[in-house]
């Protein structure tokens, strides 16, 4: 699996329509992906396209084909780790983080630090309010790919408890035009999954006992900005 542009996409083998369909999902044209995922998977169901197709629909919030779909696969293929990380994030766009932190648990996952679901798993950890165990996690992830990740998660995690100084200093490792997108997607999750307001009071505390570190103010910008409309229909 690999993690995209803030979701999960399963590479592999697969027919000419699987291939195309995923080198269009890569360049960001999820319309034309959707279109060739969808025959590919019509041709031959299995759980790589699937979810493919999957993370394509709530890319392009069609969740009433999402959701149809996420129930054949979760029927289908149970223990696939594709299946199991697309049906996850649909359940985090749709404002259900413990749906989603369950199914990133199942044993057929694998959370290790380089894992391409770890980042995710590490969003989730944050939106169900277990920063201890935000904590401990993000702590394996600052030598891999998933710095930025691990840093607002230790980050959020450690303003809960009261740990300014530490905080800041990872807070401090976001280039925030670099990640502008990154921190969107925590943007829209935070608000989708409402923990956002839990966030803003650990952030607004944070600044009023250190008026004068901007940083904090960046970083309460930037993860809570207005979203786009959760659409669930």
């Amino acid at each position: 699996m690999s993690w995209e542009g803030g979701k999960i996409l399963c590479l592999g083998q697969g027919d000419s329509e699987y291939l195309r369909g995923l080198s269009r999902a890569m360049a960001g044209d999820g319309a034309a992906a959707i279109e060739h995922f969808e025959r590919s998977f019509a041709r031959k169901s299995d759980g790589a396209t699937g979810a493919n197709l999957l993370q394509c629909y709530i890319d392009a919030k069609r969740f009433k084909e999402a959701n149809a779909l996420s129930a054949k696969l979760l029927t289908d293929w149970p223990d696939n780790p594709a299946v199991l990380g697309s049906v996850a994030h649909l359940a985090e766009q749709q404002g259900q983080p413990a749906v989603a932190l369950s199914l990133l648990r199942d044993e057929s996952i694998d959370l290790d630090a380089a894992s391409a679901v770890y980042p995710f798993y590490l969003r989730l950890l944050v939106e169900n309010g277990r920063f201890e165990e935000a904590l401990q996690e993000a702590d394996r992830g600052f030598n891999s790919l998933w710095r930025i990740e691990a840093s607002i998660s230790r980050g959020l995690s450690l303003l809960h408890f009261g740990d300014d100084r530490q905080a800041i200093a990872c807070l401090r490792q976001i280039d925030f035009e670099e990640f502008r997108e990154l921190l969107g997607e925590w943007a829209q999750a935070l608000h989708n999954t409402g923990i956002a307001q839990t966030v803003a009071a650990l952030l607004d505390g944070a600044i009023a006992r250190n008026p004068d570190e901007d940083l904090l103010r960046r970083v309460r910008e930037s993860l809570l900005k207005s979203p786009a409309p959760l659409l669930r229909g």
